[in-house]
């Protein structure tokens, strides 16, 4: 393959629609020519993917499959061995991208649960990345072309929130925030928005004091371009997000269910902090639709388009 970027795909849930969507776009992404594709999945799966979605990419200079060897199918339904194949694609995938700069990694959707039957003891995508790359300065951050979101937490109980919420996580995520929006997205000076954690902003202590012990702080202590902590409610009613580069949310729900709502599907999970460049669709696995020829690409397409985005400006961020 050339110098051109290349996307490396993973299937994600097998017997989700990750399978159906990976392929779907590369179906759109060929003809264009614009960038290589490697696509990490089973062999089998593959050809059975081809016969659904009536593509069929050969292999050639810009097409390539990683096959991870045989799976089990069973469609619509999490399983120990789907589970396992999404953990195998995700750590190839990783490998594939970890020293080339030339490439960016777009996972399709896994199931939390699967991973859990084939004993992989992470909660999601973002966690297993953050580990292979070292380090604990990520953040899930979610993009679209008019506004961004982060979460300064993610996959935990909402009863473990609070304390997690301490000023040093708020300040270590709010600096990886500020550090991918000037390398990642070309933002010299961005705009902070933080949400508070609790109704009306804690209502000066009255509602809980999480604002005025930890948030509020870690605000002052940034200074210039981070404002808040805003009412959550009041913050999206009054469209002030429009007015941010990116809001960080409190919380996994307080952030995703606005940026779904208004995002309409066109939305991209991103994760700041990595080594290599990582997006996926911001949507689940689907089971439901699985394997009928249903589900929409539109989301994992965007991956792409903003994978090569973010290449792009990282290298410029990184000629200095």
């Amino acid at each position: 393959m050339s110098s051109t970027l290349t996307g490396v795909f993973t299937c994600g849930d097998i017997n989700g629609i990750g399978p159906e969507i990976t392929l779907k776009a590369i179906g759109k992404l060929i003809p264009a020519k614009k960038i290589n594709i490697k696509l990490v999945m089973p062999a089998n799966v593959f050809e059975e993917v081809k016969r659904l979605t009536g593509i069929y990419p050969e292999p050639d200079g810009q097409f390539e499959l990683i096959d991870i060897g045989n799976c089990d199918l069973n469609p619509g339904i999490p399983s120990k061995a789907s589970g396992r194949a999404a953990f195998e694609a995700l750590k190839t995938g990783y490998a594939l991208c970890e020293d080339d700069h030339h490439s960016f990694l777009v996972t399709a959707p896994i199931s939390k649960y699967a991973l859990k039957l084939a004993g992989i003891n992470f909660p999601g995508h973002t966690e297993m990345l953050a580990e292979w790359s070292g380090t604990d300065k990520f953040v899930m951050m979610f993009l679209s072309d008019n506004f961004k979101c982060a979460l300064a937490t993610i996959h935990i109980p909402i009863s473990l929130v609070p304390a997690a919420l301490t000023g040093e996580n708020i300040e270590r995520c709010l600096t990886t925030v500020k550090a991918s929006l000037n390398r990642d997205f070309s933002i010299s000076d961005p705009n902070i928005a933080l949400l508070g954690l609790n109704p009306h902003a804690g209502e000066n202590g009255l509602i809980g004091t999480e604002e005025i012990d930890q948030i509020s702080g870690v605000i002052e202590r940034f200074g210039k371009g981070v404002e808040g902590p805003f009412p959550a409610d009041a913050f999206f009613g009054r469209k002030q997000y429009l007015n941010f580069d990116i809001y960080l949310a409190m919380y996994h729900d307080q952030g995703l269910i606005p940026f779904k709502l208004l995002t309409s599907g066109s939305g991209v999970n991103y994760t700041a902090g990595l080594k290599i460049v990582r997006t996926s669709p911001d949507h689940g696995t689907a089971f439901d639709i699985a394997w009928q020829n249903k589900a929409d690409a539109s989301s994992i397409i965007k991956s792409v388009d903003w994978g090569k985005r973010i290449c792009f400006n990282r290298r410029l961020f990184d000629a200095g």
